[in-house]
């Protein structure tokens, strides 16, 4: 699968799930190049392939910056 279609699926994935486990994230900071690179090299270490593989790869990244996020929250207080 070319890379254009994984990551026109991931920004489709990234906005219909906008509010959920920084998804937010993908859709705000991340540009094509970007989502390419995380589905190149992805934190698990294997390269996407298909829609599903980048939606995973994608999501991955976009919880971890989710975790970061509601770290730097509970301190706020």
């Amino acid at each position: 699968m070319d890379m254009s279609t994984m990551v026109a699926a991931v920004k489709k994935h990234a906005l219909a799930n906008y509010n959920t486990d920084g998804w937010d994230f993908i859709v705000e900071a991340f540009t094509d190049e970007e989502i390419a690179e995380v589905l190149l090299e992805p934190l698990d270490g294997v390269p996407a392939t298909t829609e599903v593989e980048a939606i995973k790869a994608a999501g991955d990244v976009a919880k971890l910056h989710d975790e970061r996020r509601r770290e730097v929250q509970s301190t706020a207080w």
